[in-house]
């Protein structure tokens, strides 16, 4: 896996899709994924990226295994970028897809709090605390 890199550093290329640590005063720190362009990190509608941006990092490489989808109508779970837990029924919607693309979608609600751990402990081991 990558290290974080400080943004006061070095910036991604042009075009890449990475991941970053943000700091928001009103929601706290996370991780999230983003494209940056033009000096300007876009949110996924093609929105400037407004929290500051601390650190960053490209893409891990995709998981080998075929990724579970629910069917139309089942009830999932997702992590929201604040690595809290959420559910919804899978519409099989533009959103839905983001969402399964983004952070996955998971059978269980224990599915997707262990999963939203490892994600807190691998921030925490990249970064320290938040």
């Amino acid at each position: 896996m990558n290290d974080w890199i400080d943004i006061n550093e070095r910036k991604p290329k042009d075009g890449s899709v990475v991941l970053v640590m943000i700091s928001d005063d009103d929601k706290g720190d996370g991780v999230v994924r983003t494209s940056y362009f033009d000096e300007f990190f876009y949110d996924r509608a093609g929105r400037v990226w407004n929290a500051p941006v601390k650190y960053w990092m490209p893409l891990p490489e995709p998981p080998k295994k075929k990724r579970w989808k629910p069917n139309e109508g089942e009830k999932c779970f997702w992590i929201n970028e604040g690595g809290g837990v959420c559910w919804r029924f899978q519409w099989n919607s533009i959103l839905d897809d983001s969402i399964r693309n983004f952070t996955g979608l998971y059978r269980t609600e224990e599915e997707a709090e262990e999963m939203s751990m490892k994600i807190r402990r691998f921030v925490t081991e990249q970064i320290g605390e938040v």
